[in-house]
């Protein structure tokens, strides 16, 4: 098992170097263009990438790596573990200059997600989580909702459809990786979207 301790401190290196480009309300510092219709990036997605794939892998050279912003090698395929990196999940957000954007890293071993971190450089926020451990934010373990019933269920969301009217909509960040936080600290009570991504692997795990 890698230094999971290193890896907290490389996510936050990480969060701080993308901070750099980011500007309250504005567009980022650093250029930005589409790498499919309605799928923006910036440079400063791809410069941490590289930050947490240098660094990342020095901790552990045996460990596959798998990221929305790096070309994928099957060699991965062969290999027990594998880091799963967005290097900024919510880039919508990066780039307009708001808070709803952040690191996400994710360790899987054998198929299962056993450690996950998300930092948010903007709030200063980490959310950890181990499997079978639970998660905690900046040290203090969280409790998720425990509603049962899906009327009146709090979702992050712009806008509602009016057969769901009796849902209650919630500030949403446009990274999918923090409305699974707010899920986590009992801010909302569900997460729905038709674009998982790369998030959509660890839902289930952790």
């Amino acid at each position: 098992m890698p230094d999971l301790e290193g890896a907290l401190t490389i996510v936050r290196e990480a969060g701080d170097l993308a901070l750099k480009s980011w500007r309250e309300g504005m567009a980022p510092s650093s250029d930005v263009w589409e790498k499919s219709k309605g799928n923006p990036v910036s440079e400063t997605d791809l410069a941490v990438d590289a930050l947490l794939k240098s660094r990342l892998g020095g901790l552990a050279p045996d460990i596959g790596w798998l990221s929305e912003e790096t070309a994928d090698n099957p060699d991965r395929l062969a290999l027990p573990r594998l880091w799963l990196v967005d290097p900024i999940d919510g880039t919508r957000d990066f780039i307009r200059g708001r808070s709803g954007w952040c690191i996400s890293v994710a360790l899987v071993e054998n198929g299962d997600a056993v450690f996950a971190a998300m930092y948010a450089p903007v709030t200063r926020q980490l959310w950890v989580a181990h499997k079978g451990a639970g998660t905690t934010c900046n040290g203090k373990r969280l409790s998720g909702s425990s509603r049962s019933a899906f009327s009146g269920a709090r979702v992050p969301t712009d806008a509602l459809q009016k057969v769901d009217r009796d849902l209650e909509m919630v500030h949403k960040p446009n990274s999918i990786a923090m409305r699974m936080t707010m899920v986590a600290c009992d801010r909302a009570d569900l997460v729905a979207t038709l674009r998982w991504g790369m998030n959509g692997i660890l839902r289930r795990h952790i």
